[in-house]
């Protein structure tokens, strides 16, 4: 019976003893850099990105600057003060002449000062709508990054075991054929298997440098530095999902819906403040008159500006009814976005539950038929009565489905990601 095992590395005594040394050396370099790995859950990363992006901190100072600003809302024009020298003087004697002293001041109507509040204040919701929407496309870019890299782990990890075997195999080939036994036909193709198998790992390995840089660059840190995943509870179970709550719970879920919602309420703001520059203003000013040769003289006026007279009534109102019409175009948006969304929530929702029940299938019934098929291959090579070729045609199924299994998993996450982002959950 044929003994699978790994190729010894070390033939004789004095370079085993070495390359001991040699591995108990590698496995404390290995053991330091994995202790000095960081672990980041995927919560920790999202944590990261909402403190540390740069784009998202912006909206802090957008939305303080729209307070500020709406903290002068309710303020009064500036005063007016002026002096006039009347009819003063080509001749240098001031005789009967006058000097005036003025002063007044200006009152908006309270309905444009509130109209005027109102929609500075509107403002800042806008900003912090946008600030919600950006973070969500964040989220949902980093959580694809974190399962891609999950997946090239775990592609890794099966390319490793299934490199084991076949090094095993080709050097058991290998000593039948030094007793003039085995086929070195399979050996060749058992030898090329195993080379696109580390094609494939040096392929993923690059991947995950890739992914995280990618991830690093969304967490605002270096974009070399070294963490590891935590692989724990990465699939959450959206299955049972009430798809029409879903879809009714949509337009409260979504910060860019939100966000049109308060583009409109801000125009209906806006419009509301026009409509105000219809009602009067006042202006109460004082004057005092300082007569040469003659008795002081004072003058207390009352003003009130009248702008419902037809030539000057047209231009705030052609402004009003214009806006009547963007405030619809904004509505029509708004449908068109909740439908779009409703639309993506059921595509993703069906993408999930598909890629689901293939992975499911993969994970329970089509990789242990062919870990099955590969083990009584294996067993008979073991024993004679199979050949090298039927094992690594039976390893290179259990492989094939291997994969296709990872690669459904790969899509049930994204799936899950996408119906994540559509919905907003964190």
């Amino acid at each position: 019976m044929k003994e699978i095992k790994m190729k010894p590395i070390f033939r004789n005594k004095t370079a085993s003893w070495h390359g001991k040394c040699f591995l108990l050396l590698l496995m404390c370099c290995l053991f330091s850099v994995v202790s000095f790995s960081q672990v980041l859950s995927l919560d920790s990363v999202l944590s990261r990105i909402e403190n540390n992006y740069p784009s998202l901190l912006k909206y802090q100072n957008k939305i303080t600057a729209a307070d500020e600003l709406a903290k002068g809302a309710r303020a009064l024009p500036p005063p007016k003060a002026g002096v006039m020298v009347d009819e003063n003087p080509y001749q240098f004697d001031f005789g009967s002449k006058m000097v005036n002293v003025s002063v007044s001041q200006s009152f908006p109507s309270i309905q444009q000062l509130n109209a005027n509040e109102n929609y500075l204040k509107s403002l800042s919701d806008i900003q912090l709508k946008e600030q919600e929407q950006l973070r969500n496309e964040l989220f949902a870019k980093a959580k694809i990054k974190y399962y891609e890299r999950y997946i090239s782990e775990s592609i890794i990890q099966v390319l490793k075991k299934n490199i084991g075997l076949m090094e095993s195999m080709i050097a058991i080939s290998e000593k039948e054929m030094a007793m003039g036994m085995g086929d070195l036909g399979s050996v060749y193709k058992t030898k090329a298997r195993l080379e696109e198998a580390n094609t494939m790992m040096i392929n993923e390995y690059h991947m995950i440098d890739m992914e995280n840089i990618e991830l690093n660059f969304l967490m605002a840190t270096e974009l070399t530095h070294p963490f590891s995943i935590d692989t724990n509870n990465l699939l959450k179970d959206y299955g049972n999902k009430n798809l029409l709550e879903s879809i009714n719970t949509i337009e409260d879920a979504r910060s860019d819906i939100q966000k049109m919602n308060s583009q409109i309420s801000s125009m209906r703001f806006n419009q509301k403040l026009m409509s105000s520059m219809g009602k009067p203003e006042y202006e109460i000013g004082a004057k005092h008159y300082f007569m040469t040769g003659s008795p002081d003289m004072y003058a207390i006026e009352f003003m009130m500006m009248i702008p419902i007279a037809p030539w000057s009534a047209k231009g705030y109102k052609s402004k009003v009814k214009a806006m009547d019409y963007e405030i619809a175009s904004m509505e029509q948006d708004k449908i068109n976005m909740l439908s779009m969304a409703r639309q993506m929530v059921m595509l993703t929702t069906h993408e999930y539950s598909n890629e689901h029940v293939a992975a499911e299938n993969y994970r329970n019934k089509i990789i242990p038929a062919y870990q099955k098929s590969f083990d009584a291959a294996l067993l008979s090579y073991s024993q004679n009565t199979g050949d090298l070729m039927q094992a690594l045609l039976a390893l290179d199924a259990l492989q094939m489905a291997q994969l296709e299994y990872l690669k459904h998993l790969g899509n049930l996450l994204k799936a899950q990601a996408e119906y994540e982002k559509e919905m907003q959950i964190r």
